[in-house]
């Protein structure tokens, strides 16, 4: 699996709220947000959103620079959302923006509604 040249999710026709209420989400989306996947290698090879990048959890702290390389704002998320949202918070915590988007089908929906929404 080749991490160097992370693909990203592209959402430029998004149209961000004027409301004070602004979706984190949405503004990551329209920052071309790399979706990361820190569930188990086995895991993800069984179910994953397409374009979607793999660190495990076990593994992020160790892949620090190359997640700073992308130069992009993560969005991670795993089976349920506890993983996700430890991974945010570590990359948070190495000054990479990131948000916690949760678990995967609730992901896949929420991108879904997205992208039905930019047709």
């Amino acid at each position: 699996m080749n991490l160097n040249s992370p693909s990203r999710m592209i959402f430029n026709n998004i149209k961000i709220s004027s409301s004070k209420q602004v979706n984190a989400f949405d503004i990551f989306l329209t920052q071309n947000a790399i979706l990361l996947d820190v569930r188990t290698l086995q895991e993800f090879a069984r179910t994953k959103i397409a374009g979607a990048k793999h660190i495990a959890l076990e593994e992020l702290a160790d892949q620090i620079d190359l997640i700073k390389s992308w130069n992009a704002p993560i969005i991670t998320y795993c089976s349920n959302g506890s993983k996700s949202q430890a991974a945010a918070q570590l990359l948070k915590d190495e000054n990479i923006q990131a948000i916690d988007g949760g678990g995967r089908i609730e992901l896949i929906k929420l991108l879904q509604k997205k992208e039905a929404s930019l047709n």
